[in-house]
């Protein structure tokens, strides 16, 4: 074998592994049925499911996934998606839209705190997603897992991951949601924790603030994710 053709096939066998070792590893969180209540505000995605002049059609959240519960991920892994699991088989209403940005970094938090700001929270984290769905050409899912393919995939390096979510509708306030059941809002799957592991706030008007500490719903909580 010559030197060339050698130095060929090492080059594309370190290729391989280089790719092998950078594959997504997933990992499923949470089991059961349980759903979220429809003025839980820690939620994944927040819309109440209350009267069409009280939508809280805007939302922040922050979510914490515990290193104990990732030790089946690989250091250095690179995560390409997450998802969580929504419970109602809704969708966007004619003619609506929101957009979605998600925030993600490593951590060694073992609960996520009280009275810390979306701004702090989000200091130092990577933003991974930012879509706008729209009920004419992007529409969101249907019951079940709403995958996020992150646009900026997440170097994990072991620990703790936070998540943070922003979802701000369009100006109109009226029902943002399909009516499935006599509930136009979102349900979410979760466990329970024993620490704070969900905080969110939300917002009848506009864009929760940054300087909002997500101090509403309960944080008690770990909804099902995919990572």
């Amino acid at each position: 074998m010559s030197l060339g053709l050698r130095n060929s096939l090492w080059i594309a066998f370190a290729v391989a592994l280089q790719l092998g070792g950078s594959a997504q590893t997933t990992i499923t969180l949470g089991t059961g049925t349980t759903l979220s209540g429809g003025t839980d505000a820690e939620v994944p995605i927040y819309k109440n499911a209350g009267s069409t002049t009280s939508q809280y059609n805007w939302s922040k959240t922050g979510h914490l996934w515990l290193a104990s519960e990732l030790s089946a991920i690989p250091v250095n892994d690179v995560i390409t998606s997450i998802a969580f699991y929504k419970g109602i088989n809704n969708f966007l209403n004619t003619g609506r839209s929101a957009t979605c940005n998600i925030f993600m970094k490593n951590s060694s938090a073992t609960s996520l705190p009280s009275g810390v700001t979306w701004t702090d929270r989000i200091s130092g984290a990577t933003q991974v997603f930012s879509t706008t769905y729209s009920q004419a050409s992007n529409q969101i899912p249907g019951e079940g897992w709403w995958t996020f393919s992150l646009g900026t995939p997440f170097v994990y390096t072991g620990g703790a991951i936070e998540v943070y979510i922003a979802w701000d509708a369009d100006n109109n306030n009226a029902t943002l949601f399909t009516t499935v059941g006599g509930v136009n809002g979102l349900r979410w799957r979760y466990n329970t924790s024993a620490v704070a592991q969900a905080r969110g706030d939300n917002n009848n008007t506009g864009p929760v603030p940054a300087s909002s500490t997500l101090a509403f719903g309960t944080s008690s909580r770990r909804y099902h994710a995919q990572i």
